[in-house]
Order: structure tokens, then C-alpha cells, then sequence
């Protein structure tokens, strides 16, 4: 319980010192209370009901100015189980990204903290019993020195520690990459890259170090509608007596088009491990972080309990319409992941989100969502399917303060012989019903 709150305490701190950074930043704040009520809290055959009480916070911060660019998301709620079938817990996520620019463009340090939830049994549907709090932080010096009109050597150092709440999971990370970038075009920029990083557990019960190395090429573009980012090249991961290698490709591309809409589309393979892979990917959107999320699970993330690196190949797309009274967004993430020498571990992901608002009329506005996903392990075939739902209905009784009702559910079921659920076809589902008030501070949702 010591270790929890000590946790909790440190992420609250850096929740609060990180706007603190700035006094001319954009900040959006919401907060809400409420009751609620679930038919199956444990998820099992044979349920339990349960009655909750919840209180939550949405903060989002941004700024970007000559010595400070800023963003932050956050999304907490604490929820109390008033039957006591299970302590209250903290859920949710945060995102923070600094960069202080002392000497802008050519000494400035990054800074960048993600917080979230995992599983402890990625075999189990996610509940109080079966999540943890995991933290990422990461922070070090980017150091550019002119070589000519075009020519820039690019100097990255960083160190970086991902904590678990109660699994010996947790590891530090050192290491740097070197570059030299050339710039085509204002909007263009073409480098040539290496980097090194040494990953060392923090418990020697989590596994052994280890070290990646990698050398690729990048080209960077950032139009006015279109920003691109692509790396090509090779990688390696030298452990005590082996060496494996393998090619590193990453492609990002964000598209607008129109005034209202956005599209996302991304590939890669690489080297990563479970807890950089956590930080790199971060769980919040500042983007979204003022819309509710779903208390049913949040944002509970299926890491793989293993600290050992591993060859992992993705793909996504994304597509955002952003309109005056109606917001729509669509997502979907590929991943296959290869272990060396594990094979039990070597598994294969797929989520999907649809996320739709619509505000009716200056006092009324509604949200409905729905998510799929499917978590299999390739050798022993054994995974979880789940699928979720739920809708918001919200009612703007005040320049600022709002009466929500809500509905989530979620159905959870076993491929092979998956506890708690024994592999029953039918699956187990739980619902749940909230009522709340919420005060948003700029007066919208």
C-alpha cells in the first residue's frame, strides 16, 4: 500500500508542476462527481454487483513559445467501490511533453512523463484486482551546432526509468543517438542517424541488460497540410553472447484535409521493449483528453510481462472530423511482436475506436463510442477478445456545470483456456450506469 501511494504522489506532483511552468499557456480544466452502479463487477460467470462513487479530472496545458513548448493531457478518476469488493483506485492517464529551450535551436532539454494502466494477467479481463499503474519518464539534453548554411551536427542524450506499481517489471534506460541533417527545402529536412541505448532492469529477478544499436536515414517534412516522417536503416540487440539483427523502418504521415479533417497513417518495424514502447507511444491525446472516458476499463494497456527486447512491426490509420457541432474519430492498430528465444510470448494485437459527439443544441449534446479488441498468442493460440460500448447524454444546466448520465459496457471473451472466463464461448459481460455533475472550465464539453 506504501509503494501505491508513493506512486500516486509522484504523479500527482508532476501533474502539477508541469503547468506550472508557464503562466501564458492555454489551459482547458474539467472535473466531474458521481455515482454509479455495475451488474458484474468482477467480470466472472457468476458476478457481483456494485455500487461506485467517482470523482475525475480532465486537464489539457499548451504552449509553445521561445524558451518553453508545452503539452500535457491528463484524464484521472478515482473510483470508490462502496460494496468493497475492491479498494478504491486511481485510473486514467497522462501524457507530458517539455521542451525548455535555453538556448533555442541549439541547447534545449526535453522532459516527458506517461502514465497509465496495465494488466497483471494479460490471460484475465481487466479488473481492480488484475491492473497495475505503470510510469515512464525520460529527460536529456538536444544539443545542435551549425557546420554551415545547410548542414547541422545533432547531439541527443537521454535517460529514461520505467516504473511498475507492484511488478518487478520495472527498467532504466542511457544511451544517445548522433546525427547529421541537412535541410532541402523550409518544410524538408534529410539526416543520416545512429544511436545506442543500454536497457538495465531494476530487480534482477526482471531478466538481463542488454543494448540496441541502430544506424538509418530520415527525412522529415512539415507543410502546411502534410507532415512526414520516414526512417530507413538497421538495427541490433547484443545481449551476453548473442546478437540479433534485423532492418528498422518507421513511416508517419499526417494529412488535413479540408478545414475539418485529418487523417493519420503509420508503419514500422523495429527493436523496442515493452516499457520505451509505452513511453514513445504515450496513452493520452491532448486532443482528447476533455472528452470522458469510459470508467469500465479506462485505458488498461495488454503489456507483455517481460522486460527482454523484441522485434516489433505495426501499422495504423486514424481519421479525425473536427466539425462546429459534430466530432467523429476512427481508429485502428495492427501489431505483431517476436521475441527471441521466447516464442511463448510472441503475439499478435488488434484494436479498433469510433468515437462520435454531437451537440443538438446549446444545452444539449450526446456522445456514443465502441472499441474491438482482439490479443492473441501465436504459439499456444491462447487470447482474449473484447469488445466494448457505451454512450453520454449531457445536459448544460449552467454557463459551466453539466448533468451527465452515462451507459458502458463491455463483453469479454477467451480464445483457449483463458482465466477467469474457461474458455466459455458465451463469454461475460458487464454493464454499467452512472449518473454525474461536471464543471468544464471553459464552459464546453
Amino acid at each position: 500500500m506504501a509503494t501505491t501511494h508513493r506512486f500516486n504522489k509522484r504523479l500527482i506532483t508532476a501533474v502539477c508542476l508541469l503547468p506550472a511552468l508557464t503562466m501564458a499557456a492555454e489551459v482547458h480544466f474539467a472535473a466531474d462527481a458521481g455515482v454509479g452502479a455495475s451488474d458484474n463487477i468482477t467480470r466472472t460467470v457468476n458476478g457481483k454487483s456494485e455500487t461506485m462513487a467517482q470523482v475525475g479530472t480532465q486537464l489539457t496545458v499548451t504552449e509553445s513559445s521561445r524558451r518553453l513548448a508545452l503539452n500535457l493531457g491528463a484524464d484521472l478518476s478515482y473510483i470508490d467501490y462502496l460494496g468493497g469488493t475492491y479498494s478504491g483506485e486511481l485510473l486514467g492517464d497522462v501524457n507530458a511533453n517539455a521542451l525548455l529551450r535555453f538556448i533555442p535551436d541549439n541547447f534545449e532539454w526535453a522532459l516527458q512523463e506517461s502514465f497509465g494502466q496495465t494488466r497483471l494477467n494479460l490471460f484475465a479481463v481487466a479488473t481492480p484486482a488484475n491492473r497495475e499503474n505503470i510510469n515512464t519518464v525520460s529527460t536529456g539534453p538536444r544539443i545542435k551546432v551549425s557546420l554551415g548554411s545547410a548542414l547541422t551536427l545533432a547531439l541527443n542524450g537521454n535517460y529514461a526509468r520505467t516504473d511498475y506499481q507492484t511488478s518487478l517489471l520495472g527498467t532504466q534506460r542511457l544511451g544517445g543517438d548522433i546525427g547529421l541533417e541537412h535541410t532541402l527545402s523550409g518544410d524538408a529536412r534529410l539526416a543520416v542517424r545512429a544511436s545506442y541505448n543500454q536497457v538495465d532492469p531494476l530487480s534482477s529477478l526482471a531478466g538481463s541488460s542488454y543494448s540496441t544499436q541502430a544506424a538509418y536515414l530520415n527525412y522529415a517534412l512539415k507543410g502546411a497540410l502534410t507532415n512526414l516522417n520516414l526512417d530507413l536503416g538497421g538495427s541490433r540487440v547484443q545481449r551476453t553472447g548473442t546478437t540479433q539483427t534485423g532492418p528498422m523502418a518507421r513511416l508517419s504521415v499526417d494529412r488535413k484535409i479540408g478545414r475539418s479533417s485529418t487523417f493519420s497513417f503509420g508503419v514500422g518495424r523495429e527493436f523496442t521493449d515493452q516499457g520505451s514502447l509505452f513511453g514513445a507511444n504515450g496513452i493520452s491525446s491532448l486532443g482528447q483528453a476533455l472528452t470522458p472516458i469510459s470508467n469500465t476499463q479506462l485505458n488498461t494497456q495488454a503489456i507483455n510481462r517481460s522486460t527482454a527486447a523484441f522485434q516489433h512491426t505495426s501499422a495504423n490509420l486514424g481519421w479525425l472530423i473536427q466539425g462546429r457541432r459534430t466530432s467523429i474519430r476512427l481508429s485502428s492498430v495492427l501489431s505483431d511482436d517476436v521475441y527471441d528465444g521466447q516464442a511463448a510470448l510472441d503475439r499478435r494485437r488488434w484494436t479498433t475506436a469510433a468515437y462520435l459527439s454531437r451537440q443538438f443544441t446549446a444545452r444539449l449534446s450526446a456522445t456514443v463510442n465502441a472499441s474491438f479488441g482482439d490479443d492473441t498468442y501465436k504459439l499456444s493460440g491462447v487470447g482474449l477478445r473484447e469488445t466494448g460500448y457505451g454512450a453520454n447524454l449531457a445536459w448544460r444546466v449552467g454557463r459551466t456545470i453539466f448533468i451527465e448520465a452515462a451507459y458502458e459496457g463491455q463483453h469479454s471473451q477467451s480464445q483457449g483456456a483463458v482465466q477467469p472466463l474457461q474458455a466459455l464461448s458465451s463469454g461475460v459481460s458487464e454493464n454499467r450506469v452512472w449518473l454525474k455533475l461536471r464543471y468544464s472550465g471553459d464552459g464546453a464539453r
